[in-house]
């Protein structure tokens, strides 16, 4: 039986989905105050009906850990926090980071063969003077690190302390996520905004890859064997100008027309935590989303075309048609 972490978020369900139609047996962990909107919005995109095996606990919880992997041969690792809202970093940092090495420490004593992580590309070093980041870039310690980057990358060290203590493992590194999911958080939440009219644009590059994509990946890595290696995962690097111009041009909307410049984010960030501190919510533009926003990062994804050369990555206006008519008509 496989084991799937995170079932109830965008890769996680893609990843049950895929699994379940493939005729798989399939538990998935949720927590208590998990719902499954997504998990079936996703079922309505696959035309699949059928469900996992639910288990409620979490990766904080060390003797449901214990529990749920009675019987598992391998694990599908998604579950994580994702947030870029900096008083957020603690909470990030246990989730993430000390909620794997939870899972890889249960996943030994149960005697797992196999662990197939979604990291992440924050996890990846970011060196001041490249043009494209690769698998072998190293961390690096910085003050600009999120605490979701960091977060990700202790828990990628862990993954790895699993290899040295005689787990199988494959890592994969996804950008920005798209596609079919529900539009309440990361990329998918930028669909959104500009869907409900969003004027602004930053200069900045970034890449991006369909969930769908990065479920199959995984799957067909883990059939392939490969061990104790990691894979950049991206589709296309964009600017978010041009990324936000697609989802307008498809979504048949106004363009973005104002460029933010580095005074007017590091205006509209103060202003955003002003209002967070008042309503309570987490931001939609922090300190480090404004940032992010102004960086160029390319991500190169010769490696895992080069391990899977027949694989046929979805475009990116494919991703972002499929992303709005699963949401709007869902409404």
């Amino acid at each position: 039986m496989i084991l799937v972490t995170g079932a109830t978020g965008l890769l996680g369900a893609h990843i049950c989905h895929q699994l379940l139609k493939k005729g798989e047996k399939v538990r998935a962990l949720k927590r208590s105050s998990s719902n499954l909107l997504e998990y079936q919005l996703i079922g309505k995109f696959y035309q699949n009906s059928k469900e996992p095996e639910w288990f409620e606990t979490d990766l904080l919880d060390v003797y449901g850990l214990d529990e749920a992997l009675q019987g598992i041969t391998k694990i599908y690792h998604c579950a994580a926090i994702v947030s870029f809202w900096p008083k957020r970093k603690f909470e990030l940092i246990k989730n993430n980071a000390e909620g794997t090495a939870n899972l890889i420490n249960a996943a030994i004593e149960a005697k797992v063969k196999r662990i197939v992580y979604a990291s992440s590309v924050a996890a990846i070093g970011r060196p001041k003077y490249s043009n494209e980041i690769n698998e072998d870039f190293a961390w690096l310690e910085s003050e600009n690190n999120s605490g979701y980057a960091i977060s990700k990358y202790l828990a990628e060290m862990e993954v790895w302390r699993g290899v040295e203590e005689g787990l199988e493992a494959v890592i994969v590194n996804p950008s920005m996520i798209i596609g079919a999911g529900l539009w309440n958080k990361g990329a998918l939440k930028l669909i959104k905004q500009i869907y409900n009219g969003f004027p602004f644009y930053s200069n900045g590059t970034n890449a991006y890859i369909d969930a769908e994509d990065v479920a199959k990946i995984m799957i067909e890595l883990d059939q392939k064997s490969i061990i104790n290696s990691r894979f950049i995962l991206c589709s296309e690097n964009l600017t978010y100008q041009d990324f936000f111009n697609k989802i307008s041009k498809i979504a048949n909307r106004k363009a973005p027309y104002i460029k933010v410049q580095r005074w007017m984010a590091e205006i509209i960030w103060r202003l955003s935590a002003i209002k967070s501190w008042f309503d309570k919510k987490e931001p939609f533009i922090s300190k480090e989303t404004a940032r992010i926003s102004k960086g160029n990062f390319n991500y190169n994804n010769k490696k895992i075309k080069e391990i899977l050369p027949d694989f046929n990555f979805k475009s990116i206006d494919k991703s972002i048609e499929e992303s709005i008519r699963l949401n709007t008509k869902s409404n």
